[in-house]
């Protein structure tokens, strides 16, 4: 088992749910988040929807957003989010043996972590451990993994 580092306003809620989403674009209508990931992703688009892209039919851009984008609904924020972990929660490893280094460990590194950055990805099982913070907390999982960057 590893202990992870996490950045959460809703740490019970992150192991229910169970991925892991971009924090931005986000938005309280799908439609509308697939225009916003079609903004970042628009350069790999096929011709036929690029072209439709720079003509302004929205209709084909949203159904190939939608067909081809991860995008799920986070109940707490009440928003449909980019999904770009969808087996696991992004997290920063810990050197940690036990709950209480794990604790401790965390509260140490703080103010070094990044809560938007690229780190770990958990694999497996996760169980919530603590909180180092309103917003840090520390969970214990099966594994961990690079996390891709984009």
């Amino acid at each position: 088992m590893k202990y992870v580092a996490r950045f959460s306003f809703d740490p019970e809620y992150d192991v229910e749910r169970g991925w892991t989403a971009y924090m931005e674009p986000s938005s309280e209508d799908k439609d509308m988040l697939a225009l916003l990931i079609a903004d970042h992703i628009s350069h790999t688009f096929p011709r036929r929807v690029r072209e439709a892209h720079l003509a302004g039919e929205d209709d084909v851009v949203i159904d190939y957003i939608l067909q081809t984008q991860d995008i799920r609904y986070h109940q707490k924020a009440g928003l449909w989010m980019w999904v770009h972990n969808p087996n696991g929660l992004s997290c920063w490893p810990l050197e940690a043996t036990s709950a209480e280094e794990a604790l401790a460990e965390a509260s140490a590194m703080a103010d070094r972590l990044d809560w938007g950055g690229f780190g770990w990805v958990t694999k497996g099982q996760v169980r919530y451990v603590g909180s180092v913070s309103s917003i840090l907390h520390v969970f214990e999982c099966e594994d961990v993994e690079k996390e891709d960057e984009m």
